[in-house]
């Protein structure tokens, strides 16, 4: 019992820590990208803490994903994307922000109090529990996927909840359309997150082993 008392006071402790330093804690940080502080350029890396407003932006083939204090929410943006994020408390938990600029960023937000909102242009997409991709699209538009859950979608032409399977789509003039989720309205890189190949990430070696009668055969070992 006092081990589980001190594991959780610790976990709090940390938790507390870094909503006072910072946000979010950098998780992946592949290719060229760029942190930007009070519209100055900061030198970072995997593990760097993320503050109020900052922005971030990826290059060609790059990814940058975050880890929010709460634990709740993760976030990845996608190659030539920009985002602003920020959180700020709320009850027992934290709402979580983003501003797409440019690009794509996918999310994931467990269950839990708090929101976590993406706005793109005139969109605003929000959720408490739901894994989903926010895209700016071509011709103005704003995209979203929703993978598991539910998600508010909204504009200045009205709202509708998406649920998970399908596609919202805003268009520069504010129209709203709800379709069956595309593979088409992904990028490759995108797909390979959302939809990873059971062989993905992860690693193998043949050995050869003998037996007892001193028989050589070759095993695979996969981790």
């Amino acid at each position: 019992m006092n081990k589980i008392l001190l594991i959780t006071g610790l976990s709090l402790f940390c938790s507390a820590a870094l909503s006072a330093a910072g946000i979010a804690v950098v998780s992946t940080n592949t290719g060229q990208n760029t942190l930007l502080r009070a519209n100055r350029k900061m030198k970072f890396a995997s593990g760097a803490i993320l503050e109020h407003f900052d922005l971030l932006e990826t290059g060609t083939d790059s990814a940058l994903a975050c880890k929010f204090a709460d634990s709740g929410a993760t976030c990845q943006l996608f190659s030539h994307a920009t985002a602003r994020v920020n959180s700020t408390p709320w009850l027992e938990g934290w709402n979580n922000e983003v501003e797409l600029g440019q690009g794509s960023v996918y999310v994931r937000r467990q269950p839990g109090p708090g929101i976590f909102t993406v706005t793109s242009g005139m969109a605003r997409v929000r959720s408490q529990s739901a894994s989903f991709l926010v895209k700016k699209a071509g011709g103005g538009k704003t995209r979203l996927t929703v993978l598991e859950g539910s998600v508010e979608v909204a504009n200045e032409s009205g709202a509708a909840t998406v649920e998970a399977g399908k596609t919202a789509e805003f268009s520069d003039r504010g129209e709203l359309k709800v379709f069956p989720a595309r593979d088409s309205d992904l990028s490759p890189e995108e797909l390979a997150l959302l939809e990873p190949s059971p062989l993905q990430g992860q690693r193998a070696i043949t050995v050869p082993m003998a037996d007892h009668q001193g028989r050589v055969r070759y095993v695979d070992l996969v981790w």
